[in-house]
């Protein structure tokens, strides 16, 4: 059976859908990622994987100011069979992009997501002392005990804790056109 590659129609309809539903809709059961309004600088990922019959269930633009995290796209089904089969098209797709790109901050798959797919850039789990250092820095827990910015990554300073976060969000918006050249350009 062919699949049919979304045209670029579909795919800015679906922007525009999201962008109404974060900018709008203020019922949380509602709101198209399920716990709340989607970050703006994403909503373009999120409607191309969608596009592409990969359905997300949660996603994070990455943040500096209320909080740290690092961006992601996340899709975990009810369905294994189609977790699997998502997980098997995500990989596909990661491997194609990050030929050649600075493994530093390649998009990766999570590695304790075992079902369904878990988008990050590689510093949150490339194990050196200062991506360890965020990546603990930005669990929920630690969110929610510190507030705003974490204070023991104040040593290392908001511009290369921004410096970081910031580089990850890029990979994002170069996986984003990578989609959509080379599915939805005319």
């Amino acid at each position: 059976m062919m699949t049919r590659t979304p045209s670029p129609e579909k795919l800015a309809e679906l922007e525009a859908r999201m962008v109404k539903l974060r900018l709008y809709n203020t019922e949380p059961e509602k709101r198209y990622n399920g716990d709340g309004p989607i970050d703006s600088n994403i909503i373009e990922g999120v409607a191309a994987l969608n596009a592409l019959g990969i359905m997300t269930t949660a996603s994070c633009g990455g943040h500096i100011d209320k909080f740290l995290s690092f961006p992601m796209l996340q899709g975990i089904l009810v369905d294994r069979e189609k977790d699997s089969v998502q997980r098997a098209k995500v990989i596909a797709l990661l491997d194609e992009f990050n030929i050649g790109r600075d493994e530093q901050f390649a998009l990766n798959l999570n590695k304790i997501t075992p079902q369904g797919f878990r988008i990050e850039s590689a510093i949150t789990e490339t194990g050196d002392d200062e991506s360890t250092q965020l990546f603990y820095g930005m669990s929920e827990e630690h969110q929610k005990l510190m507030g705003g910015f974490v204070p023991f990554l104040e040593p290392m300073g908001r511009g290369r804790v921004a410096e970081l976060v910031g580089r990850s969000q890029q990979e994002f918006i170069d996986f984003t056109e990578f989609l959509k050249q080379k599915y939805f350009a005319s």
